[in-house]
């Protein structure tokens, strides 16, 4: 028997005693941690597929020897990233149990640091100035363009094994005006003034109780303007703005969710227009204030009710919005009223859990969970834009519904629609080729009650709309 957890196990007397099959060392007996699934050949036994965090391996001797078969797929489980102001082939992103990587230009990419790749920052004023990080805000500084991260910044409480006051996925950031000044945060705030050289801690210990920061933003135009906000884990998630480089701060919480808040942006032209994007289900994911954050209005009402993980503001016009979340991207060209899917050349269905805005080249670089990095220009948002009113127009009844759902396509031009239904969770339900100016039927019967989203493609355009099944 083979029996997978961290590492692979292995039983000759029918599972009375394992032995540990696998190490981490780059020996014939190497596999990467953490198994998700063990398949054999039916037709030879002895032939072994492992899935695990660090792709796929295979071992011809039931688990004695493996080797790597990761080349030629992209699968890769990225979080946070970061580009180069300069230099569009410049690029830094943590990955999933899988180091921090480093693009320069050509597929094949770097791997740096170790762990779990977090957040990654550029200096905006000098990419030679780079920051990567493992788990629980271990971060590590290069200082001749990422070639080498050898000096450890932050180290305390930063053990990679946990049980320290930080998040995983610990946020730290670089302050655009002053890139000298940069903000960490744990369950308090830290602060370095000489380019993440050296730290201290301003404002209070706890920042929130046992609530640890989840996410940070700072203003593009002062560094003394910051926004924090702490996951839900012990009380009620909060909300803090600090006007005064984090000094003292003011609670800015009002109506948002208790929800985890995985990304805060500030309008690189406006401190006082600030983005909340939320995870989970049964609220809004996506808040804007134009009062730094003394009101808070959901813009989201008309998206999808499943997670949302960031938010880019197009820096050459200000209304022009793009949020990711577990369905791809989405766009609106006036902050927020008015929404469009923007996945064209991304796989369908996939996790955005980072959008940064390349200055160099005018694109928009979309780092998924599970599908490694694409990149758009930001003049296709022009292109939407245009294409709005005359959009794809559609109307879903009943709604809620129980057996069926009526699509009416009637106001459609004459063409083929591809029409397609999606769970919350991304599972594709049906999807099917049909002729517009038509009505179609979908059977819902045997859907479980919830939330589902219909989604119609016809040339270069599309729309979506939220159906509810009840029973």
């Amino acid at each position: 028997m083979l029996a997978g957890g961290v590492d692979l196990y292995y039983s000759s007397d029918e599972g009375n005693n394992f032995a540990k099959r696998t190490n981490i060392n780059y020996n014939t007996d190497y596999m990467h941690s953490d198994v998700h699934d063990v398949v054999s050949n039916p037709l030879n036994p002895n032939k072994i597929y492992v899935a695990t965090d660090g792709g796929l391996f295979r071992s011809n001797d039931f688990g004695t020897s493996y080797y790597e078969c990761t080349d030629g797929y992209v699968t890769t489980q990225f979080y946070i990233g970061s580009v180069s102001v300069q230099d569009p082939n410049m690029a830094l992103v943590g990955a999933q149990d899988n180091y921090t990587w480093q693009y320069t230009g050509t597929p094949i990419w770097t791997s740096q640091i170790g762990g779990d790749g977090c957040y990654a920052a550029i200096d905006p004023s000098n990419d030679y100035n780079q920051f990567g990080a493992y788990q629980f805000l271990n971060v590590m500084k290069s200082t001749d363009r990422g070639v080498n991260f050898n000096t450890q910044v932050i180290n305390s409480p930063s053990s990679a094994n946990g049980g320290n006051p930080t998040a995983f996925l610990a946020p730290y950031l670089i302050c655009p005006s002053n890139p000298q000044v940069m903000y960490a945060g744990g369950d308090t705030v830290i602060k370095s003034t000489n380019g993440g050289n050296t730290w201290t801690m301003v404002g209070p210990k706890p920042l929130d109780s046992k609530n640890i920061i989840l996410s940070m933003a700072v203003s593009a135009t002062n560094k003394d303007t910051l926004y924090v906000a702490t996951a839900p884990t012990s009380t009620t998630m909060h909300v803090f703005r600090s006007t005064n480089g984090g000094t003292s701060y003011t609670n800015i919480t009002g109506t948002l969710p208790n929800r985890y808040p995985r990304r805060i942006t500030v309008d690189p032209k406006d401190s006082k227009t600030v983005y909340i994007v939320f995870s989970g289900y049964g609220t809004g994911h996506v808040f804007k204030s134009t009062n730094a954050g003394g009101s808070w209005t959901d813009i989201s009402t008309s998206l999808p009710d499943i997670p949302f993980h960031c938010l880019a503001v197009d820096p050459q016009n200000h209304t022009t919005i793009f949020a990711g979340c577990d369905l791809g991207v989405f766009y609106s060209s006036d902050g927020g009223v008015n929404w469009n899917t923007f996945n064209t050349g991304l796989p369908e269905a996939v996790m955005v859990f980072d959008l940064v805005v390349s200055p160099a080249d005018n694109s928009l670089l979309n780092f998924t969970h599970g599908h490694g990095v694409y990149k758009r220009s930001l003049a296709d948002a022009v292109s939407v834009n245009e294409l709005a009113s005359n959009e794809l127009q559609f109307r879903v009844y009943p709604n809620p519904a129980s057996d069926h759902v009526r699509l009416d396509l009637s106001s459609m031009a004459d063409s083929q629609t591809e029409v397609s239904v999606y769970a919350v969770n991304g599972q594709k339900m049906v999807s099917e080729t049909v002729k517009a100016k038509s009505n179609i039927e979908l059977d819902v019967r045997s859907y479980p009650a919830g939330i589902y989203f219909v989604k119609i493609v016809s040339g270069n355009k599309s729309a979506a709309k939220k159906i509810m099944v009840v029973k």
